[in-house]
């Protein structure tokens, strides 16, 4: 009975010890930055955790509370993977837009003509 008690502990310090470890290195990452790099990575990445989410049965025991609270932090996140993307694509757009009107501008300038490098101005907006 002690020797199981004891390896309890130790089994419970390890988790914790593994746990500390993964928030430390998670409290590194910036995810917004992250999320706005790379907004089509972050969509695919939250519909896979929807999907699995959404695949899991709960346990028969399992209350009302904590499906209200997975459904809460899915829509929460869903929105900040939403709203990163949306925000990112709307910039894109309206630096190819800002690009067209500067080449339209050019090409008038020099009379009808295409200038060349017209390459889309394009800066993620952090």
């Amino acid at each position: 009975m002690a020797n199981e008690s004891i390896e309890f502990e130790n089994e419970q310090s390890a988790v914790k010890q593994k746990l500390g470890q993964i928030g430390r290195s998670l409290k590194k990452v910036d995810l917004r930055k992250q999320i706005v790099e790379y907004p089509f990575a972050a969509i695919g990445i939250a519909a896979a955790a929807g999907a699995i989410v959404g695949l899991v049965r709960p346990k028969r025991e399992t209350g009302r509370l904590s499906s209200l609270i997975v459904t809460t932090l899915g829509a929460i996140g869903f929105r900040l993977v939403r709203e990163a993307a949306v925000k990112e694509l709307g910039q894109y757009a309206k630096n190819y837009l800002l690009n067209r009107r500067d080449q339209g501008a050019q090409a008038s300038a020099f009379g009808g003509q295409q200038v060349e490098g017209g390459n889309v101005r394009y800066s993620p907006a952090l």
